[in-house]
């Protein structure tokens, strides 16, 4: 039997096989033309949503952006700026890539340049390589961190640190070698945390039922984040099911009145339930832990 996984992150999380939404890089073409979206001595390379509603270049650590707010503004790379509108997209029935909150789309011409058009025509629609999709079936990567001093806040990609960029999480300069990123761009007020992981290396044990357990006090997440940080470590938030759970998770929370998330919610269908399916049937709750 595989270890179940328990964690607080502002509570508890529990072993989930899980299937995260798909954040995976692509390649964007232009059928019409037969152009990619972006090109670079003579390929086409990958391309991923990233944070703020970017899209961001592995190979080349640079955002795709508009050169301006009108139509005919050249679209290329720049160096990321978060704060920056212009590097801000959205999709548009399926295969529409458009300046966000603006009525301007990409254009492939059939030079090879890239615009900004308010006309949608053939040359407009981008499709990921191989498939009939648009980019919005690619998610954003916001991975929600754990630990550091971030309280919990996502990975910035891409984000500098000591004159280098970085699009994924990095193990350099980690004395556990452990995967962390940063959580601003330039990393000036030094914002980090450690990046979701599959591992329970860090977790705590109980040795009765062999779950793992996770506690994130320093976490300031709605529930819906705590819920998405957990799920990004194949987890769940927690079930209380009985005495011996009870009993473990009152030793790691100490006697710290601390406001933490656990799984249990209630909707007008279900009542009161555990997100994981487990029952709700264990009731006994100290007054002095509520």
């Amino acid at each position: 039997m595989s270890p179940q996984r328990t964690g607080l992150a502002a509570f508890m999380l529990l072993m989930l096989g899980t299937t995260l939404a798909n954040d995976s890089p692509f390649v964007l073409i232009n059928k019409a033309t037969g152009f990619c979206l972006v090109k670079r001595s003579f390929r086409c390379p990958d391309v991923r949503w990233t944070t703020g509603n970017r899209l961001f270049v592995t190979s080349t650590k640079k955002c795709l952006g508009a050169q301006g707010k009108s139509v005919g503004s050249e679209v290329s790379l720049y160096d990321c700026n978060e704060k920056s509108d212009l590097q801000r997209w959205e999709c548009k029935n399926g295969t529409l890539l458009a300046l966000k909150d603006h009525p301007f789309y990409i254009e492939v011409k059939a030079d090879e340049s890239i615009a900004l058009s308010k006309t949608v025509g053939p040359n407009n629609h981008l499709t990921i390589t191989g498939t009939s999709s648009g980019a919005c079936t690619r998610t954003q990567r916001e991975l929600y961190t754990i630990g550091g001093n971030s309280f919990g806040q996502v990975c910035m990609f891409p984000f500098m640190y000591k004159d280098r960029w970085y699009g994924d999480c990095t193990t350099f300069d980690s004395k556990e070698k452990r995967n962390w990123c940063a959580t601003e761009t330039k990393y000036e007020r030094e914002r980090w945390g450690y990046c979701p992981t599959s591992s329970t290396e860090h977790w705590n044990r109980n040795i009765v039922t062999e779950a793992y357990y996770q506690v994130n006090m320093q976490s300031a997440l709605t529930w819906v984040e705590a819920d998405t940080s957990c799920k990004q470590q194949v987890a769940s938030l927690v079930s209380i099911v009985d005495p011996v759970e009870k009993a473990f998770i009152t030793g790691l929370t100490g006697t710290r009145r601390n406001k933490l998330w656990i799984g249990l919610v209630s909707n007008s269908e279900h009542g009161w339930h555990w997100t994981d399916g487990k029952p709700f049937r264990y009731l006994k709750w100290d007054a002095e832990a509520e």
